[in-house]
């Protein structure tokens, strides 16, 4: 399942991937754990972790995303699900070491680059001693976008310290344009792994093969970045 998102953020998707496999491997083998998904759109995969033996905050923007996600659920399961409607990180609050596991699936590089630092330094705060971040981020490496290629890998020669920010999203993705928020900020490996590695040890990263999305956004293989980190004391 591939779809735009109703508030023009881009695409909700429910490929499990091997981070989105971790987490929902990872939730559903423990029990009374807090956890948290951050940027959930329709709430596909948070659907996969609703279970009446943990504790779940699910956020987005959308508030009629999260109602939908909230509609499908069992009414036992629902009243263990917190809703929590905002934009990440500016709208949201958590107590210091209050969750055990963050997930974030495609939305960090929807942030600009001083709300993604603002944004890992809270999932910092946020996280239990141990805790664990899981997240992918689309890349700069989508066929839609391929016309910026020339940009981005000029600015990785010239050590940019964001090569995939892109100020006019929909002048490169014209077919897709009332689709997609003005701009991203498509994170590669070096580039997320500088931002998450400063406050956490990272325990996997990795590019990602996309085979659910469409033909037109599909490159070489490394669409997403994924990545799992622990907070160390």
């Amino acid at each position: 399942m591939f779809i735009p998102t109703k508030n023009r953020m881009g695409y909700a998707s429910s490929f499990e991937d091997e981070f989105v496999s971790a987490f929902i491997n990872l939730c559903n083998s423990k029990s009374d754990i807090d956890i948290l998904e951050l940027g959930a759109g329709y709430g596909l995969i948070s659907e996969k972790v609703a279970t009446s033996k943990n504790r779940l905050v699910v956020n987005d923007i959308s508030m009629e995303h999260l109602e939908d996600f909230r509609n499908r659920l069992p009414e036992a399961t629902a009243k263990c699900v917190s809703l929590a409607p905002g934009s990440f990180p500016n709208d949201l609050s958590f107590q210091n070491e209050s969750l055990n596991v963050i997930f974030t699936s495609r939305m960090v590089h929807l942030l600009s680059p001083k709300n993604l630092i603002k944004g890992i330094n809270l999932i910092y705060k946020w996280l239990k001693p141990n805790g664990l971040l899981i997240l992918t981020a689309d890349t700069p490496f989508l066929g839609f976008i391929k016309d910026f290629m020339p940009t981005y890998l000029k600015r990785v020669k010239n050590n940019h310290k964001w090569p995939g920010k892109i100020h006019n999203l929909r002048d490169y993705a014209s077919d897709r344009k009332n689709e997609l928020p003005r701009q991203a900020n498509f994170l590669d490996k070096e580039t997320l792994q500088k931002v998450i590695g400063d406050k956490f040890k990272i325990i996997q990263a990795s590019y990602v093969n996309r085979p659910d999305f469409p033909d037109d956004i599909k490159l070489d293989g490394r669409e997403t970045i994924g990545i799992i980190a622990q907070k160390v004391s």
